[in-house]
């Protein structure tokens, strides 16, 4: 099953914004992943809400919302 990964105009000028090049290549990699089904390590949280977690950089925080075959970051 395919995902569609839909990010916030706060998450975008975030991510711009973002120095870590190395970071940026990891989180655009995980985001690919998400798109096919991989969501890889993250915790359920209740009502299709989950923390993506991340074990890289000085701690990234991004909480995804399931809206049936649509995935929301958290940074609205």
């Amino acid at each position: 099953m395919q995902y569609e990964v839909e990010k916030t105009k706060m998450f975008k000028k975030w991510f711009a914004r973002l120095k870590d090049h190395w970071g940026k290549a990891r989180l655009a990699v995980r985001f690919d992943q998400i798109r096919m089904g991989n969501f890889g390590d993250h915790k359920d949280f209740s009502s299709g809400v989950s923390e993506l977690r991340f074990d890289f950089g000085p701690g990234v925080l991004v909480l995804r919302e399931m809206d049936f075959t649509s995935v929301h970051d958290g940074l609205s």
